[in-house]
């Protein structure tokens, strides 16, 4: 198993770093000069934090190991709960605050997309979470339809204030009734 650490940018100890930086794709050169790995699930990570904000993850949190293949398969779920780690560490510095009031329509927001999920149900959606690179603020928008963004890229979005939640110490502005601009 330790050489399965070292391959895969764990330490002994079974723990890897995480990039937790909101934008890590114009810093990945920096990242794989210091020795950081990418992976689909992680993002970039190495076995020990080099000079760039890093989230602390155990190998036990989303890992299982299979010993018949003597290979890791990721737990269920270990991707949201990486999605969650980075969206908590890069929003934690400002915790944000809600903008607007319910039902005002915002126009002209700038906002970078930090993460993009499906959700399944009886009808399927796309939840979209944004920051506001300039104040911090978080925004979500639930849509029924892939609306082709890409996270890490940046658009001008006019909304209307669904609702406002606190989650983990962040607080999101709601949006619904979305329409990108640029």
């Amino acid at each position: 198993m330790k050489d399965w650490f070292a391959k895969h940018a764990f330490n002994e100890n079974g723990i890897t770093y995480i990039a937790a930086d909101n934008d890590t794709y114009s810093i990945k050169e920096d990242l794989k000069a210091a020795g950081y790995k990418y992976d689909s699930v992680l993002g970039w990570h190495a076995a020990a934090a080099a000079g760039f904000k890093t989230i602390e993850v155990a190998f036990d949190t989303i890992y299982d190991w299979n010993v018949l293949a003597a290979d890791a398969e990721y737990k269920v779920g270990a991707a949201d709960k990486i999605d969650d780690l980075k969206k908590s560490a890069w929003i934690s510095e400002s915790r944000g605050e809600f903008v607007g009031t319910i039902k005002e329509r915002l126009k002209n927001l700038t906002l970078k997309l930090s993460s993009k999920r499906e959700i399944d149900g009886i009808y399927t959606s796309i939840l979209y979470v944004f920051l506001d690179t300039a104040t911090g603020n978080a925004f979500e928008w639930f849509s029924s339809s892939d609306k082709g963004l890409e996270v890490g890229e940046t658009y001008t979005i006019d909304g209307t204030v669904k609702d406002f939640k606190s989650y983990r110490g962040i607080n999101y502005t709601i949006l619904t009734r979305c329409k990108v601009i640029v």
